[in-house]
């Protein structure tokens, strides 16, 4: 929604003045009126392909009907939901680590992971917005330990409170701890992603930050 947002607004602004533009020349022809009106077109254009790039990105989010469990690369899954989150992660100054092979090939339904990164790293973003006194930091460490796969996903900020963790509540549909709009699905929702896959979403406590 906040990397759509400047094209929808470019589109709501733009169109009418062009529109305008246009039944002034059909009054009376102007080379520079013409100009400007090309001029916004291709920007239009431009702005047009912002959206078509966002679509791609998001579309392993979307409910359409799944395929079978399959080999997919985790790298790349876990690059492509950075990228969505871009915008946000450069105006907060936030830097990322991946430790993964980037050949790293696992089976499952690729979508399910889309969920679970997304909703972490959506969490991460939102409460990194105090960290003013540290350095804003998101990781993810990927390796196998008795023929499990285990992904490290940790942040720097404030972090979740011991008790929160010990009895499982954050999980819980509708618990929220942040102010103003949280619905409180977004753990709810990538826990049961991973169930799906033969996985399990843990919160371990840190004194550091966020470590799932």
């Amino acid at each position: 929604l906040h990397e759509g947002r400047k094209p929808l607004g470019y589109f709501k602004n733009q169109i009418p003045l062009i529109y305008e533009w246009s039944k002034e020349l059909e009054e009376s022809f102007s080379q520079d009126m013409l100009d400007k009106i090309i001029n916004r077109l291709s920007v239009i254009d431009e702005q047009g392909k912002i959206f078509i790039k966002l679509f791609g990105k998001l579309d392993p989010l979307s409910s359409k009907k799944r395929d079978r469990k399959k080999d997919f690369n985790l790298y790349e899954v876990i690059n492509n939901v950075i990228d969505v989150f871009n915008l946000e992660l450069q105006s907060q100054n936030i830097e990322i680590t991946i430790d993964c092979d980037i050949n790293k090939i696992i089976f499952g339904w690729k979508e399910d992971f889309y969920i679970v990164i997304t909703n972490l790293v959506d969490n991460s973003i939102y409460w990194l917005q105090s960290n003013d006194d540290k350095p804003k930091k998101i990781s993810f460490k990927v390796y196998e330990e008795d023929e499990l796969i285990i992904i490290e996903y940790r942040d720097s900020g404030p972090g979740i409170e011991k008790h929160l963790i010990e009895n499982e509540v954050i999980f819980e549909p509708e618990f929220s701890n942040k102010t103003g709009g949280g619905t409180g699905l977004g753990l709810a929702i990538a826990g049961e992603a991973i169930d799906r896959n033969d996985g399990n979403l843990k919160a371990i406590y840190s004194e550091e930050g966020a470590f799932f």
